[in-house]
């Protein structure tokens, strides 16, 4: 049906699938411990089966907050056949030191959103 109503060649990625791949590819970078704080994405172009997605990143921010939570920000890229068809804005917690975890955090030490991302201002 959505080969006839949308044009598309067969099905398609859809929304939580993306999200799903974002974050897969963020925290197999970030490391086991690594939590997600926000992901925001568009969607420019669909993905269908047969396309060779690839991701790229740049961390475009590191900073530590008052609770002490380190703070990584990255623009990423999904590409098909290196035309860019989802662009993501990304902010993930990683480990300030060998004893940290941001899992553990909890409450006020918590914060994801405490600090726009640079889309917000």
């Amino acid at each position: 049906h959505c080969t006839e109503v949308a044009n598309l060649p067969d099905i398609f990625l859809n929304t939580p699938n993306q999200a799903g791949f974002f974050e897969r590819y963020l925290t197999d970078w970030a490391g086991p411990y690594a939590r997600l704080g926000r992901l925001r994405f568009r969607m420019r172009k669909s993905v269908v089966p047969g396309d060779t997605m690839v991701f790229r990143g740049t961390v475009t921010a590191i900073t530590t907050d008052d609770a002490g939570t380190t703070w990584v920000d990255a623009d990423l890229t999904l590409t098909v056949d290196e035309t860019p068809v989802t662009e993501c804005e990304a902010r993930v917690a990683v480990p300030a030191d060998a004893d940290d975890n941001p899992w553990r955090r909890r409450g006020a030490a918590w914060t994801p959103r405490a600090v726009p991302m640079p889309s917000d201002a």
